[in-house]
């Protein structure tokens, strides 16, 4: 009997909360994935992903979501984007310049390119 709960409005079900018309995730689970360090090694970025993963019918588009972070996982992938980056071009100051760039919300990138080699990023 300590164990049960009868007359509820809602009650917390598996890392849920379930009432007569819905179904949410648990807030203190979501705070956990919110608060979850930035992984640094595959081990930990399973771990995360799992977390994350079990509330993925809540999420629009999650497995588009995920997809950079899951290709981490796999065997030969470089975490270390000093070892992963292409080479650099030395620019030639007699040829045109491209400049690509690209924005967020969040966040602006660019890339200055000569002859579809990238110079700088």
């Amino acid at each position: 009997m300590e164990k049960c709960k009868f007359a509820q409005q809602e009650l917390n079900f598996f890392g849920h909360l379930v009432s007569k018309n819905k179904v949410l995730m648990d807030p203190k689970k979501v705070q956990a994935i919110v608060d979850w360090q930035a992984p640094h090694h595959v081990k930990d970025l399973s771990l995360f992903l799992g977390l994350a993963n079990y509330y993925r019918k809540f999420i629009a588009n999650n497995s588009k979501r995920a997809a950079s972070l899951t290709d981490l996982l796999k065997k030969d992938t470089k975490w270390n984007a000093i070892e992963s980056e292409p080479d650099l071009k030395l620019p030639d100051f007699e040829l045109p310049f491209e400049v690509h760039s690209d924005a967020s919300y969040k966040a602006i990138g660019g890339v200055l390119v000569q002859e579809r080699q990238p110079v700088a990023f």
